[in-house]
């Protein structure tokens, strides 16, 4: 996966971390080891964390991923919202929302 897909992961997984406004130890622990697999420095991780908008669509973000880097991602975004023991409903339609635009984007 390539340098941008991998901050563009990892942002959608900092988005699904936040929707519900309360990110526990157990997620922002999962965000961490996810940035720490693409072995990101501190300057990259502060990058994602900056240019992260939750304004914007998350269809839109999850659009540009790759076909591999959008299946990865869908599994391990049902692990990063079960980190915390609660599957809250706007992780849910966040999860369902990059499930979509990934569907329409192959």
């Amino acid at each position: 996966m390539e340098r941008e897909q991998q901050k563009l992961y990892c942002q959608i997984i900092a988005h699904l971390v936040l929707v519900d406004e309360e990110v526990s130890d157990a997620e922002h622990a999962f965000l961490e080891a996810q940035m720490d697999r693409f072995e990101f420095d501190d300057a990259a991780r502060d990058e994602i964390l900056e240019g992260l908008d939750m304004t914007k669509p998350i269809a839109e973000l999850a659009a540009q991923l790759t076909a591999d880097a959008g299946a990865d991602l869908l599994k391990v975004l049902h692990d990063a919202a079960q980190a915390d023991d609660h599957f809250d409903e706007r992780e849910r339609a966040l999860i369902g929302e990059v499930e979509a635009a990934l569907g329409a984007a192959s």
